[in-house]
């Protein structure tokens, strides 16, 4: 492998086991408890596993390279050594961890506190600065999750984000004949557990014709008077999660006609776009009626990471572990 091709980036993600044991011949022994190598073992059944896969950022490989079991989620402090002990020895066997990116449980969210400091969303491994990331397309998802649940209050703006909103346009203006939204249908407002994890169920209602369709019903007066201002904000704030998750989602190394979807510059379309969206998030932002601090992490962890990094942000998605 030349230089280039050793460049990656290391992707770590839990994912749920039956309890079960079972004999390896070839070692000799008993799988299915929990489980940190090296001798660590406890005496409890495993229900889920941590994994740890490598991906190259400039050749198309990806490898798993170990595997935890572990009892519910694995702590914040096993986590973190496990993270560096693996990165260490990636480090002396040639390879290059440029990125991390997991998803925004509540072990990660502190790893990622603890592991970066101030501005930077690094830390260092050796003399090696590593850049620390969130999953893009499940930050969308949290996202979502969060809009169903409370509203969104933005500073000098009268109305709020509502998810009120978008469910009064659903069933007034996306269930006849005629649709304002043909993509919107009952799956993106009433989903199940399994239908919740569907990046596409999210995206597309973060998309520019949902935009498109709440201002178009704004400026044609058929919001609702009660709502009137909430469409406003909800629209604008449709656009920029529209927007923003563009940026976050190129893989083209050609400009296309969407000015977001083309490769990262310092001065650039996508770029003042994620500046913008990471100011925004940073000072503008604020949840309600409950606030919850945790769940502020994630997009401007992603902004400030792509921008200190500038590659193509779809090579940092863990869709393989899927």
């Amino acid at each position: 492998m030349t230089a280039k091709e050793k460049i990656c980036i290391l992707v770590f993600d839990e994912m749920s086991i039956d309890e079960a044991l079972t004999h390896d011949v070839r070692g000799d022994f008993i799988d299915g408890f929990v489980d940190y190598a090296n001798g660590n073992r406890e005496a409890s059944l495993a229900n889920e596993t941590m994994v740890f896969v490598l991906r190259g950022v400039f050749a198309t490989w990806k490898q798993p390279i170990c595997f935890y079991f572990t009892k519910s989620a694995m702590s914040h402090e096993v986590l973190r050594t496990k993270l560096i002990e693996t990165i260490t020895v990636l480090q002396e066997i040639g390879l290059r961890v440029v990125a991390t990116v997991c998803d925004q449980s509540n072990a990660n969210c502190r790893v990622s506190r603890e592991m970066t400091t101030g501005d930077s969303p690094s830390f260092m491994v050796g003399d090696q600065k590593i850049i620390f990331l969130f999953d893009i397309p499940h930050i969308f998802k949290v996202w979502r999750n969060n809009l169903m649940k409370r509203y969104f209050l933005i500073d000098s703006q009268a109305g709020r984000v509502s998810w009120r909103v978008i469910e009064q346009f659903f069933n007034q203006h996306c269930k006849g004949f005629i649709s304002s939204c043909p993509k919107l249908t009952e799956q993106h407002i009433h989903f199940n557990n399994r239908e919740q994890m569907r990046v596409k169920l999210a995206t597309q209602i973060f998309s520019n014709s949902s935009y498109a369709a709440l201002v178009t019903l704004d400026s044609l007066g058929q919001a609702p008077e009660e709502l009137v201002e909430d469409y406003k904000v909800t629209a604008a704030f449709l656009k920029r999660m529209n927007d923003l998750f563009d940026c976050l989602n190129t893989s083209s190394r050609q400009d296309s006609r969407n000015p977001c979807k083309v490769p990262l510059r310092l001065d650039n379309e996508p770029m003042n776009v994620i500046k913008d969206a990471l100011k925004f998030f940073k000072d503008c932002f604020k949840f309600g009626p409950y606030y919850n601090p945790e769940r502020r992490v994630g997009y401007p962890v992603v902004c400030k990471s792509t921008i200190f990094s500038h590659w193509f942000s779809r090579a940092f998605e863990p869709s393989h572990l899927d």
